[in-house]
């Protein structure tokens, strides 16, 4: 009887998110094609037209607009409401695929997590919308879903696949193989652990083999404009810009921690005093150098702008950055291999230039699985947070005010 009530509360759930995604659609799916989509439709209605050039500004390869020329050509549709409708159907994908994997990790709070994962700030604007990143992260979310499951052969060809989708997504492929390996056998490096590692996890290779082969095309990184990605330097404004953000989305979730807050730090004080020099160099990297990031119709750009206006600025994005850091440190997350992520979240940051909140999918999706729950009233708080924000957003994107 229990698990039948637990299991239409799931259907109920995962019904009512639909409902809310397909009234944000039918908003929508008339307004005219929003910044980016227009590169992708454009590539998807000569996909569907059998013309198979791909466009100069196209950055990644066309798996995300192959698979939805696919789909739009078995229905027969290729107008801009049809193909937002296909896109938003492949994205709901994502939502039932985060709760069966956060079910495995917490079942208490999976419900609540799931419905924060649906209506999270940088995530629900995107849905009904023609972005290759949704396709991307739903790939990575089956990929972690097989991973809990132990099913690592599937897993490794989804995570190449992925790799169509967005090149870069060959970090989180590396990610989730170690992240396999710390799992099963720990920090413990042995001989036979590593061969029954790498037979387990074979089919992972064919994402790097896709990868190689797509440089020897292209010769770089970008499918089309190198301007989007700077492969050649350190540039981590975008890890600072995900940083100060987080303190703000999640901003319930810090409150509830103030009190482990003082106590934790104010034992560590002492380690805060080197941070002062930091600030340094920090000032002298911490600029607007591509020029697509100085347009402010962008929230993130008005951001950036905003902060890198003048040393003042600076000075107190610095502080908002160090007190991010400094909350990051104290949140819980279930398993020592989760920790994983945060190194790979820099390293899949260093080589992006560009500045762009979409870029923030993936980690921050991974973080709100792993994370550990506050405490039921601190994640409903934080569940009604993501759906304000998420309105706002939205808003401003519908009535053409500001794009996130």
């Amino acid at each position: 009887m229990i698990k039948k009530l637990s299991s239409l509360r799931v259907k109920l759930m995962i019904s009512v998110i639909f409902i809310i995604h397909f009234l944000a659609y039918f908003l929508i799916k008339d307004r005219g094609l929003m910044i980016d989509e227009n590169l992708h439709y454009s590539q998807i209605v000569g996909f569907i037209r059998q013309n198979y050039a791909l466009s100069p500004g196209l950055a990644m390869l066309p798996g995300y607009h192959f698979v939805i020329a696919a789909i739009a050509q078995v229905v027969n549709a290729s107008s801009v409401p049809a193909i937002r409708a296909i896109s938003l159907l492949l994205n709901l994908i994502s939502i039932p695929v985060f709760y069966m994997i956060a079910r495995i990790i917490d079942y208490k709070s999976a419900i609540i997590k799931t419905v924060q994962y649906s209506f999270f700030p940088i995530l629900f604007p995107f849905f009904a919308l023609i972005y290759t990143d949704f396709l991307s992260l739903t790939l990575i979310l089956i990929a972690v879903y097989f991973i809990f499951r132990k099913k690592y052969h599937p897993a490794g060809i989804i995570l190449s696949l992925d790799v169509l989708v967005r090149q870069n997504n060959l970090i989180w492929l590396v990610f989730l193989n170690i992240y396999i390996y710390l799992k099963t056998y720990g920090l413990v490096l042995r001989g036979r652990y590593l061969n029954d590692h790498m037979k387990n996890t074979m089919t992972f290779i064919l994402g790097p083999i896709i990868f190689d082969i797509f440089l020897m095309v292209y010769h770089r990184v970008s499918v089309g404009e190198q301007t989007l990605v700077y492969a050649t330097a350190v540039v981590p404004n975008n890890l600072f810009i995900m940083l100060f953000m987080s303190l703000i989305i999640f901003l319930p979730v810090n409150i509830s921690l103030i009190k482990k807050f003082i106590v934790y730090w104010r034992k560590k004080i002492f380690l805060l005093a080197p941070l002062v020099i930091l600030f340094f160099p920090f000032n002298h990297y911490f600029r607007v150098e591509n020029p697509y990031n100085l347009n402010t119709f962008f929230l993130h750009n008005l951001l950036f702008v905003y902060f890198t206006s003048g040393i003042y600025q600076k000075l107190i994005f610095f502080v908002f950055l160090i007190l991010s850091i400094m909350f990051v440190r104290i949140i819980k997350l279930h398993r020592k291999e989760d920790y994983l992520l945060y190194l790979f979240t820099v390293i899949f940051f260093i080589p992006l230039w560009f500045i762009d909140i979409r870029y923030y999918m993936i980690p921050l999706t991974l973080f709100m699985l792993f994370r550990k729950s506050q405490g039921q009233s601190v994640e409903i708080i934080t569940t009604a947070y993501f759906i304000l924000i998420s309105l706002v957003g939205y808003y401003g994107m519908y009535t053409w005010k500001f794009f996130i």
